[in-house]
């Protein structure tokens, strides 16, 4: 589990300082009430180098999971990390058919091959490691409109299509001031 990093950078841009953090990023999240999930996010590891983030992990599948899912991505906007209770709902993106995605030739199709073994739906058990990693530069995260100076919990979700059943979640908390 990672809990805190913290960067500071000069934008050349704006000769302004910039502070992005990462404050936690884990498997897991408030809806999956403690409960062990068939998809887990395991060995989380995040670098800095050049302004660049590089974000590692395994994937644990622990049985078969059939094409039919379907994922959503929530970013929850708080007046910062101390007031929690101040978070609202701000962004929510459902990714009804999670598989044709991930398997169509699209931005993700990099991520999901680098996958060792590649990770192809419908799921199979076993573990999967992304030892490449995902890069975020973070002078391009500090361009995104919705990140400005305010705290955000964000969740991934992947549901059963039609039970509607929590297999995966993973969450992280950011904040760019």
């Amino acid at each position: 589990m990672l809990r805190f990093i913290d960067i500071e950078f000069i934008s050349a841009e704006r000769k302004v300082k910039q502070s992005y953090r990462i404050y936690q990023l884990v498997d897991g999240c408030p809806e999956a009430k403690g409960l062990k999930l068939p998809m887990q996010l395991k060995n989380v590891k995040i670098e800095l180098k050049n302004n660049t983030y590089k974000i590692f992990f395994d994937v644990v599948i622990n049985e078969d999971i059939p094409e039919d899912f379907k994922s959503e991505f929530q970013i929850m906007k708080c007046k910062d990390k101390g007031s929690l209770d101040s978070c609202e709902k701000y962004h929510k993106i459902p990714i009804p058919y999670t598989c044709k995605l991930l398997n169509a030739n699209g931005p993700w199709l990099s991520y999901v091959q680098a996958m060792k073994p590649p990770l192809e739906c419908p799921l199979k058990k076993g573990a999967y490691k992304l030892s490449q990693g995902i890069s975020a530069d973070v002078q391009e995260m500090a361009k995104l409109h919705f990140v400005d100076g305010n705290f955000f919990r964000n969740s991934i979700m992947c549901f059963g299509q039609k039970s509607n059943k929590l297999i995966f979640c993973a969450s992280n908390e950011i904040q760019l001031a």
